[in-house]
């Protein structure tokens, strides 16, 4: 196994126990503001499904061409690009995710003061609510 592979392994599992703890209701201070926390996550996002959707590209485009040498790069260089920009882009969603996540009391939490200033919120539980009395 990589290095690269080590070093992923272990922040995931570390990551998981913390998102346990969460889960859990222990108190986890945020290290920054929750907006650095969200911008951190959205960073992450963009980092590693950009990737995602560029990266077979290359080997597309690559395999496409007559040279082989082309595709050879490709390959290393998708290699690169995933331990650069997959990796972290990975570790800032999950670390950024569960801190926000705990700074609005859970995912799961029903706080009426949100619902009031997220009309998507609002709109979905309103749909939900509409498809439960269909279904009675």
């Amino acid at each position: 196994m990589s290095t690269s592979a080590k070093v992923s392994v272990v922040s995931n599992l570390v990551a998981l126990a913390a998102l346990a703890l969460a889960w859990t209701g222990a108190p986890i201070g945020l290290l920054v503001g929750y907006e650095w926390h969200k911008l951190l996550h959205l960073t992450g996002v963009i980092l590693f499904f950009g990737n995602m959707i560029v990266g077979p590209l290359w080997l597309v485009f690559a395999w496409s061409d007559t040279d082989r040498q082309h595709f050879g790069f490709a390959v290393r260089t998708l290699v690169a690009a995933d331990i650069w920009l997959t990796m972290p882009g990975v570790q800032l969603t999950v670390w950024n995710g569960v801190h926000a996540a705990v700074a609005r009391r859970g995912a799961g939490a029903r706080r009426p003061d949100l619902a009031a200033r997220d009309p998507c919120r609002a709109a979905r539980a309103g749909v939900a609510r509409a498809r439960l009395r269909r279904w009675r």
